[in-house]
């Protein structure tokens, strides 16, 4: 598939309250990460006091692309406004709004939590921010007691997600306390050079790809000890590094060269051996995505988002060369200028990635 502009060949939808005209939209960008909330400015013309005075603080926004409904790049909400008056310029205002996940970080507590799983936590703290949970079922472990120590929800749900190898994300009314899916293809194709220019549905143009292989922290397995001071004894679990759902040949296997690496956990308190499995197979995931990262840029895509998985064809000749397959998006970034403005204007979207493998 040749280089195209997709916001010359399809619509771009902009709400903030009310809809924002396109020929009064200048531009927006979205940055998304996870674990934490999206962030979106969107810039509009402002003549005549026309938006700075009718757009309202937690008026939903919403931006999409593509025919029909179009597929939704952001939802949320106004936080900010900041208009902008040139005598001898165009009047513009700004607006920047995040998604539901910013209501997790305002304002920070101290609660115990009493017999309840991570699970459960999660769900109630959602409740808490009028958002429905979508947790993760496994694993599930009843803790006796939980403190959050003048923490936000956010750094609290973030520190409890890692000892289980979950992330925290939040699409428009729904929060994810989960593990994203590596074994889920979301249908999204990136080619880069002779590869895009094939006629395969669906392909995007990868402009730009800077992968990042390095050994430093995968490790083979990882070890976490405990005390159980109840039964005065030792736990003791290990998880061991498994095959990779996103490429043929995994991060430890090329780690090899360096020995059977191991790494032991001592600094996690844990009461069973349940819970030292789940933080031992948190830790071990996050040692192996550390394998392959990096960052990439195509045409604008508004399907690539924070989460879900994509399919890179570096080198469509070698169908087996390392950088082909799979990665994990961890963050993404839309960016639109509206080319009716007199200039070039145009949509691109840019992604983080990580990959615990290489080869298709």
């Amino acid at each position: 598939m040749a280089e195209q502009n997709v916001a010359s060949a399809v619509g771009i939808k902009v709400t903030c309250g009310e809809e924002i005209s396109e020929d009064h939209l200048v531009s927006f960008s979205v940055e998304q990460d996870l674990g934490q909330p999206d962030m979106c400015t969107v810039t509009i013309r402002n003549e005549d006091n026309t938006y700075s005075g009718s757009l309202t603080i937690g008026a939903d926004v919403k931006i999409a692309v593509g025919d029909g409904a179009g597929t939704p790049v952001f939802t949320g909400e106004v936080i900010g406004l900041e208009p902008v008056y040139k005598g001898n310029g165009e009047n513009t205002v700004t607006v920047r709004a995040f998604n539901r996940l910013h209501r997790l970080t305002r304002g920070r507590k101290s609660k115990t939590f009493l017999e309840q799983t991570d699970q459960d936590i999660a769900s109630a703290i959602a409740g808490e921010h009028s958002l429905s949970p979508q947790t993760g079922s496994d694993p599930k472990i009843t803790h006796k007691h939980v403190y959050q120590h003048n923490q936000t929800d956010l750094e609290f749900l973030r520190v409890r997600a890692a000892r289980l190898g979950f992330e925290v994300w939040v699409e428009d009314k729904k929060l994810f306390f989960d593990q994203p899916k590596s074994d889920v293809d979301s249908g999204v194709k990136l080619r880069y050079g002779d590869a895009a220019t094939s006629t395969e549905e669906g392909a995007a143009f990868l402009k730009y790809f800077a992968p990042r292989m390095s050994t430093a922290n995968v490790v083979k397995s990882v070890t976490v000890r405990g005390w159980n001071p109840e039964k005065k004894e030792e736990i003791v679990a290990e998880a061991k590094a498994e095959p990779s759902k996103l490429g043929s040949k995994g991060a430890d296997q090329a780690s090899g060269v360096f020995g059977d690496t191991a790494t032991f956990e001592v600094d996690h308190p844990v009461s069973s051996v349940e819970e030292a499995t789940a933080i031992a197979k948190a830790k071990l995931r996050e040692a192996m995505m550390s394998y392959m990262t990096g960052e990439g840029e195509c045409r604008g895509t508004p399907e690539i988002k924070p989460g879900i998985v994509v399919e890179v064809t570096i080198n469509p000749d070698t169908s087996d060369d390392r950088f082909n397959g799979k990665y994990l998006i961890t963050g993404a970034s839309h960016r639109y200028s509206n080319p009716t403005r007199g200039d070039s204007g145009g949509y691109l979207t840019s992604f983080r990635f990580c990959r615990d493998a290489e080869g298709p």
